[in-house]
């Protein structure tokens, strides 16, 4: 017997059946071809896919290649039919109807004309073999059909179960011509009335319940039941004092409730002060809670603050407060009537020119005081005032001092000579229209800031720049000096004013395009903008170090204010009285150190004094050391 046993096969003598263990016929493959047709074709004719490739891939539905009797198309839908017959296949179709079934159903918790429409139906819809089929047809041509439904085209009732055929409504769908849209027919609607509205305290969760669907368990006999969230919390358990308002009248017992806007707004307590009474009220504002919790023995757990009512953030700056309940917003361009000069009045205040700043209307005040003041070049003593809402984003102080080095012959340590100090301060704030009254304003007092960069021109012609003063909270308090840049950014999350009318009576119609559509009184706009702005102090007293420390209003070297007001005023100037003499070092020296220690330390100058030791120049240079010769 040879090593090597060469086998030879042409290929066509191939035999099928009999591919099973023990003998049996898995009747594949389910498709047969000549192949020795094929093989007349040559290299060429392998690489073809049924046909020549004009129009769709393999030909144009035709029998392809002269002599191959069958289609792509028609060779699939023989192969997957044939398929579909077998014991696998009758499988697999069964396993796709008990998918469907653990599918969520769509028809769950509605009412019973809706359900009973519906019962024989399942959750996801039928699976048969004719949707696939139709996608392997199509699929050459781009049809897709449902695979669920018996309907594959899913056009009719007997498609995959939608939602919108509940919204569309029919007699197979819904039990009524209506759909989903009619009250009798609408889910929340159904579950309000049947778990909210009536609602007798029962202690029951469910909410509505169907067979199969997630988490329903092996097999198709367990429900899934969709209930409330199971913790809620209760008010004070079954026997609650607090008293629901029942919609049919009188009190009922509320162990569990979820309670409505108008709910809350009607909190109230009842004479007796024992419950709660939730219902119809008149009871619109904030409530100072603070009050009620405070318990003898437990006031340090609630800080002092001012009145809720009277000196909310929105009442005590003028802020306003665009989610008002009860406010008509029905008019948008007449904005918020309640408050004709704005929302935010602060930031609907225009410009103005005074002599000093005007802080007498309550329209400036605010959180943190921000305002840029810019000089009038004729008349000095006047300033045009501009107050913006203090939305600080960053404010950066950068303080330096320069130093000249040079070396003397003989030493190889730097010495240092002192040349002057420079300041800069970086500011970036937001800006933000709260109200259409608010953004012409606002605008305006923008463009006239940044006219300030601008030059101003005298009578005679000559060019001038425009000096300001800054007011920063209490870090700056009227700091003169000049905007050096300016820089806008329209964030790309802000909302625009597109300038959108409420009427055809409020618009302005243009001759030259009559069909345009536009409001009067505003333009297009973004409601908020970011600013970032470089300001350069010019100090109003000599920059040097502080003279005397004790020296309380004395103090001229001011490169911080800490005030709010005159700094030159006691009352608002953390200037005015010193330092209490509590926070100092009780002795009669400076230095803190005592007086023994400071005798011994003047006999040593160099530790004394250590600039001079270091080689730093006070004011003038000193004579070079001259290094000693050696012998």
């Amino acid at each position: 017997m040879p090593l090597i046993q060469t086998y030879q096969t042409d290929l066509k003598s191939l035999r099928y059946g009999q591919d099973r263990p023990g003998g049996g016929s898995s009747n594949q493959p389910y498709h047969k071809v000549d192949y020795r047709k094929k093989f007349e074709l040559g290299t060429e004719g392998l690489a073809q896919t049924g046909g020549s490739d004009l129009i769709l891939r393999g030909g144009y539905l035709t029998f392809g290649v002269p002599g191959y009797a069958n289609s792509r198309i028609a060779a699939d839908l023989e192969r997957i039919g044939k398929w579909f017959a077998s014991a696998e296949g009758l499988v697999w179709i069964g396993q796709q109807n008990v998918l469907s079934q653990l599918g969520a159903r769509i028809y769950g918790g509605y009412p019973i004309q809706v359900r009973s429409a519906n019962s024989t139906r399942l959750n996801d819809g039928v699976y048969t073999p004719i949707s696939t089929l139709a996608a392997v047809a199509g699929n050459a041509i781009g049809t897709h059909p449902n695979k669920q439904g018996t309907d594959p085209t899913g056009l009719s009732a007997f498609g995959r179960p939608e939602y919108i055929k509940l919204v569309r409504g029919g007699v197979t769908n819904t039990g009524t011509f209506e759909g989903i849209t009619s009250i009798a027919n609408n889910r929340l609607v159904n579950l309000y009335r049947t778990k909210i509205a009536d609602y007798q305290g029962s202690q029951s969760t469910e909410l509505y319940k169907y067979k199969g669907g997630p988490q329903s368990g092996e097999g198709l006999q367990l429900n899934t039941i969709i209930n409330t969230a199971s913790n809620r919390t209760p008010f004070l358990g079954e026997n609650s004092t607090i008293l629901f308002r029942s919609p049919i009248g009188g009190f009922t017992p509320l162990s569990y409730r979820t309670f409505s806007q108008g709910d809350i707004e009607a909190l109230s307590y009842n004479s007796s002060n024992t419950y709660f009474v939730v219902g119809n009220g008149t009871v619109t504002t904030v409530q100072d809670f603070r009050k009620e919790l405070i318990v003898p023995g437990t006031e340090s757990y609630i800080s002092t603050s001012p009145n809720y009512k009277t000196r909310n953030i929105e009442t005590r700056v003028n802020l306003g407060d665009p989610g008002a309940r009860g406010v008509n917003r029905r008019n948008y361009q007449n904005g918020v009537p309640q408050s004709y000069r704005g929302l935010d009045s602060l930031n609907a205040l225009y410009l103005y020119k005074s002599d000093n700043v005007n802080n007498t209307d309550p329209r400036t005040n605010d959180l943190c005081k921000f305002r840029i003041a810019v000089i009038d070049n004729d008349s000095p003593n006047l300033k045009t005032f501009t107050h913006l809402r203090s939305f600080i984003n960053s404010f950066d102080d950068n303080m330096s001092s320069t130093w000249d080095s040079f070396k003397y012959l003989g030493r190889g340590e730097d010495f240092y000579t002192y040349k002057g100090f420079s300041r800069s301060n970086s500011i970036a704030f937001t800006l933000m229209a709260q109200s259409i009254q608010e953004l012409s304003i606002m605008y305006q007092k923008l463009n006239y800031i940044i006219s300030s960069l601008a030059p101003d021109y005298s009578e005679g012609g000559f060019m001038r720049g425009n000096l300001v003063q800054l007011t920063l909270g209490g870090y700056y308090y009227e700091m003169p000096g000049f905007i050096e840049n300016i820089t806008i950014t329209i964030p790309n999350d802000t909302t625009w004013e597109i300038g959108i009318p409420p009427s055809e009576a409020d618009s302005t119609q243009f001759a030259a395009s009559p069909t345009r559509f536009t409001g009067r009184n505003v333009q297009e706009l973004p409601h908020r903008l970011e600013i970032s702005m470089t300001f350069k102090p010019i100090h109003n007293f000599i920059p040097q170090i502080v003279k005397n420390i004790d020296g309380g209003q004395d103090i001229k070297e001011r490169f911080l204010s800490l005030a709010n007001a005159n700094p030159n005023w006691k009352d608002g100037n953390l200037y005015g009285e010193g330092v209490n003499e509590v926070f100092k070092i009780r002795n009669n020296n400076s230095s803190g150190l005592p007086q023994t220690k400071i005798e011994n330390l003047q006999a040593r100058p160099s530790i004394l004094d250590p600039i001079t030791s270091l080689g730093v120049q006070r004011s003038s240079p000193i004579a070079p050391i001259t290094p000693r010769r050696r012998r």
